[in-house]
């Protein structure tokens, strides 16, 4: 023991020396770097059988249904677990390209859900009827911590049921942390089949 120091943890077989910090202070040395942002495996969401989700479900082509107005990627909290959970300075985000059919009134959209699967409303929706490319962004951090959905979807507004060519590309969903001294949080368990 060194005078004025504390051991409280060792290394291998090395211990360290540690002075005047509370517990929560070594919690956050030893524990390692988190980063920033969690994906979300886009394989883990409800969707329409016309999504295509690339294998490590970073990202999700959306291509219109003869049978359906919607196609839709879904995470409900009401029927899944928990996986996005709001708090201060986090955001959930995404990036699309939504490029709608020449003939087509097409609309992309996407919106928060709240734990009983009600519709947020604005400033947790967003939705685009032209052509465009971005990305979505919904702050998180005014909400109670209370687990969220999100829905992603594809609408055709005057469904004849023939097959239109609007399409959409979505990839690197992600829970994002806008503080770095917050990290990002979920709760999903998933397991491999």
């Amino acid at each position: 023991m060194v005078k004025g120091y504390n051991t409280l943890m060792t290394l291998g077989k090395r211990p360290i020396l540690i002075r005047n910090l509370d517990l929560g202070s070594v919690a956050r040395l030893s524990t390692p770097p988190i980063s920033r942002s969690i994906p979300i495996d886009l394989n883990d969401l409800i969707s329409s059988p016309s999504i295509i989700v690339n294998s490590s479900g970073s990202s999700a082509i959306m291509l219109q249904y003869p049978f359906s107005p919607f196609v839709f990627l879904e995470h409900n909290p009401v029927f899944d677990p928990p996986q996005i959970i709001p708090r201060a300075g986090i955001s959930l985000k995404f990036d699309f390209n939504f490029v709608r059919a020449p003939d087509g009134e097409d609309e992309f959209g996407a919106f928060l859900l709240d734990q009983s699967g009600v519709p947020l409303g604005p400033p947790y929706e967003f939705f685009i009827g032209d052509s465009g490319k971005g990305v979505v962004s919904f702050d998180l951090s005014s909400l109670p911590s209370n687990p969220v959905g999100l829905v992603i979807i594809l609408t055709e507004i005057s469904f004849t049921g023939d097959i239109r060519s609007s399409s959409v590309s979505i990839s690197n969903v992600q829970i994002f942390s806008n503080d770095p001294t917050q990290r990002p949080i979920s709760t999903l368990q998933t397991t491999r089949t």
